[in-house]
Order: C-alpha cells, then structure tokens, then sequence
C-alpha cells in the first residue's frame, strides 16, 4: 500500500468481500504514513518494508546509467519486476498470505493477464513480465472500475486518501527534471559514467548543433534541441560512444521494426514465429498490428505494419492477443 486512493480501495474492496487481509508498504524513499492510516480505518494490521538499498540498486541505478547510455529506461518496470512482484511476493509467501493484491488497473482471468476495462487507465503494459505462477497468487481488484468509480468508492467509504492527487511522474524524481537528477546521481556514484558534450547531427550527417550530455534527450523529443529548422525537428536516434543525438524531419523518422531482449512470455508456448498480433511499445501509447518472429540468439524481432516514429531503446515492447498479455521485453535495437 501506497496510500494513494488506488491501493486503499483495493484494500477496502477486499476486507468488505470478507478476506481477512493486511496492509504492507515498501519504503522506497520515506514512511508510507498515509497507508498507516488507512489501515487504521479498515481495522487490519499495516506492515512495511525497509527496500531503500534494493529500490537504488535495481531501480535508481539502472535509470540513470540507461539514460547515460542512450536508452530511455521505464524505472516502473523495473520496481514491478524485482521489488513489487519479486521481494515483496517473496515476503508474502515467507508470510503465510495466501494472495497479493495491488491498485493497478488490470484483470486477471483464468490464469490469463488482461486490460482493464478502464482502457485509459489500463495498466496492464508494466505487467508484462509477471509469470503465470505470480498470477496465481495476485489480486487486481480495480481492473473492472473506471478512476472515477474508485474515487467515488473512496469518497463513500471515507477513506483519508480519497481525496488525494494522483502522482504523475517518476516517483523519485518529483519535479520531472530527469537530467538534473541524473547528473547529480551519477556525479556522486558513478562519475565516470556521466556524459560529456557531444554534437546534434542531422540525417545527412551534417553537425547542425551541439548538446551537453545524450542524458538530455530521448527518441522522439521535439523540444528543447536549440536547432531552428523549416520544419520540426525530432530525436531519430542517439549514440553514447560518439555521443551524438542524431535529428530528423517527420517524414525521415521512425521504423517498422524493433529487437527486445529480456523477453517474458507469460505463457510459453502461445507465441508461434510469423504470429500476427498487437504491439505497444509507450505506456500512454495504443497497440499496432505486428508479426512475432523468435531470432537465433534468442532475442525477438517484431515487425510492424505500419511506420513506427518514436521506437526507443531501453522501453518496454509489450505483445497482446485483443485483451490478453502475451508477453514482452525491452526494446535493445531498431531498423
């Protein structure tokens, strides 16, 4: 528990039901007050975790050295993956819990993940690498609810985070300035790996600009590159070893193909080579028609039927079949 609204309902959606629950916080960066109190309210006990080492080693860090190298890491992933569905579900099993059960908007039917019914607040695109024997063990007890249903359900039920705002950013970084946390990050732990300046190039190769680090950009950024064109410009791709941010017009961007390693197939075998299905590789993205086809080094490459503008390295690729989760991995390559 967080002690925001999501996780609160969740929790009190579950007590109502009869479950004989309790609430657990991982401390990432401070006390989960909020949670305490909510469990107060629901009368269960409030345990927490003490993750702030793991949370940096397997979070923090891989974000800042990503970004560092020219990838654009999903630090929610990464917390879902090793911390949420890996200690935290470990401390529930050692606990004698029977289930888990988290805020995220996502349904869970026959063993099978699925989108929420709530499509824009689906979630289900940071589950991905979740396994069918983590799914029998969790709980999405708002993935049938809209955010404003939950909101009402809080406000009804008189919990102390109805009225709470929702986060909207990266949760360690609160003020959205990725750059100035990673230097400030890396210039305490890893000074070595911090970014020097490099040159803005055009397609042609042309050097049209210069930049003070490649943590500054991202695939598909417009603003913020200081070079004046007839047309937009965007981020087409990035080198770390040149440290060079490659720029383009519209028309000269994007691929229609993506390779993704530390691939997860939630259920082996449903996936065959040359399978059509629906890709999304951006959170806040929507799912395009693709084809499957498993490479001899083990990697997958997916290829789109349309052009792809904004394909970046370092995020998640997730594969879905209508509403179920196939699977997925992280973008390393595209052409």
């Amino acid at each position: 528990m967080s002690g925001g609204v999501d996780s609160s309902v969740a929790a009190a959606l579950l007590v109502q039901a009869g479950y004989d629950c309790a609430g657990v916080s991982m401390e990432l960066l401070g006390k989960c007050e909020d949670a305490e109190v909510v469990c107060s309210q629901l009368h269960i006990p409030h345990f927490s975790l003490d993750l702030h080492e793991e949370f940096t080693q397997r979070v923090i860090e891989p974000f800042a050295t990503g970004y560092a190298s020219g990838s654009t890491p999903n630090p929610c992933i990464s917390c879902n993956r090793h911390l949420k569905f890996g200690l935290l579900l470990q401390w529930a099993n050692q606990e004698g819990f029977d289930s888990l059960a988290t805020g995220h908007y996502a349904r869970i039917l026959d063993g099978r993940l699925l989108r929420a019914k709530d499509r824009e607040k689906d979630q289900s695109y940071v589950l991905y690498a979740l396994s069918e024997e983590q799914l029998r063990m969790l709980r999405f007890p708002l993935g049938e609810f809209s955010k404003d249903e939950v909101r009402q359900l809080a406000l009804d039920m008189g919990l102390a985070s109805a009225n709470k705002p929702e986060s909207q950013d990266i949760c360690f970084i609160p003020e959205g300035d990725y750059a100035s946390f990673i230097e400030d990050y890396l210039q305490q732990n890893a000074p070595e790996k911090l970014p020097g300046p490099g040159n803005i190039v055009a397609v042609d190769g042309t050097v049209v600009g210069t930049h003070g680090g490649i943590h500054h950009f991202t695939i598909g950024q417009r603003r913020g590159l200081g070079v004046v064109g007839a047309e937009p410009y965007y981020v087409k791709d990035i080198n770390a070893d040149s440290a060079s941010v490659f720029i383009s017009t519209n028309e000269e961007r994007g691929g229609h193909t993506a390779l993704i390693n530390e691939v997860n197939i939630i259920s082996p075998g449903t996936l065959t080579d040359g399978q059509s299905l629906t890709a999304k590789h951006r959170y806040r993205g929507r799912e395009h028609p693709a084809k499957f086809f498993l490479q001899s080094d083990n990697t997958i490459k997916i290829v789109f039927e349309d052009m792809q503008p904004d394909l970046t390295k370092g995020q998640a690729l997730v594969l879905y079949d209508e509403d179920c989760v196939l699977g997925g991995g992280t973008i390393v390559g595209t052409l």
